[in-house]
């Protein structure tokens, strides 16, 4: 009888994504973009402060 190695899970390349109800996967990349969104809003917000900023400091000047 030869022996048969038993299904490895490890060697799953998925990451388990495919057994994953697709409401959640969706639910899960909204969230994901919504954060990104968020903190590039957040950048850009940072960025037009400092221009303030620095423009002011130049106006005193």
């Amino acid at each position: 009888m030869i022996a048969v190695p038993e299904p490895n899970v490890s060697t799953d390349t998925t990451g388990g994504l495919a057994m994953a109800d697709p409401d959640e996967l969706a639910k899960r990349f909204n969230e994901i973009v919504d954060r990104k969104n968020r903190e590039r809003e957040r950048g850009r917000e940072i960025n037009e402060q400092r221009r303030k900023s620095e423009a002011e400091k130049l106006k005193k000047r």
